[in-house]
């Protein structure tokens, strides 16, 4: 299993359940946030697991210090960082104004004029930053004033993301606001881009 998604939990258990041997890729990854769904889902993964591949030296000493048997750890690097390397480049031949017209939620919308050093991207999912009104409304406020500055700013927006927006009355503030773009949620490649 890979990362620490309900998905990562749920096959750990089941594989225990079924006395099926597990293997935890990213292990040992902390943050201390037991507020966190995905430090729970870390904890358990890592406790159920067989084989441990950690990413760094932090993971492998956060796992010997909750008493984790040497054997169980590996130290394998970070799969991201490599994943990141491997379509750097590739990404690269994108066109960053071809990903914002091919994927906007308004087609209307005018697009900015972008330059490869002057833009922003911008995520935000995580329940405790968006489920909030009034924390949304600070996020978005602070958005807004730096688009307003002169920043563009492409926001593939989460579908949980946007289904706030819209209960809170917030989106005709963002569709509002110049040199903000909202887009589907973009693959890998255009991410990276």
């Amino acid at each position: 299993m890979v990362g620490d998604v309900n998905a990562t939990l749920a096959c750990s258990v089941t594989a225990k359940k079924e006395q099926i041997k597990c293997c935890h890729i990213e292990a040992g990854l902390r943050s201390g946030d037991m507020a966190m769904p995905e430090e729970i889902n870390r904890l358990v993964t890592d406790r159920l697991s067989d084989l441990l591949l950690t990413p760094d030296r932090i993971s492998i000493n956060n796992l010997r210090s909750e008493g984790v048997p040497e054997s169980k750890i590996k130290f394998v690097g970070n799969i991201m960082i490599d994943t990141l390397e491997q379509y750097l480049n590739i990404s690269r031949g994108l066109a960053i104004k071809t990903i914002m017209r091919e994927n906007v939620l308004n087609p209307q919308q005018h697009i900015p004029e972008i330059t490869d050093e002057h833009f922003g991207v911008l995520t935000l999912h995580r329940p405790s930053n968006v489920d909030d009104r009034d924390i949304l409304t600070n996020l978005l406020n602070f958005i807004i004033d730096k688009c307003n500055n002169g920043l563009a700013v492409i926001w593939p927006i989460h579908p949980r993301t946007h289904k706030r927006l819209v209960e809170f009355n917030l989106i005709d503030k963002v569709n509002s606001t110049p040199n903000l773009v909202l887009t589907q949620p973009l693959g890998y490649l255009e991410m990276l881009r």
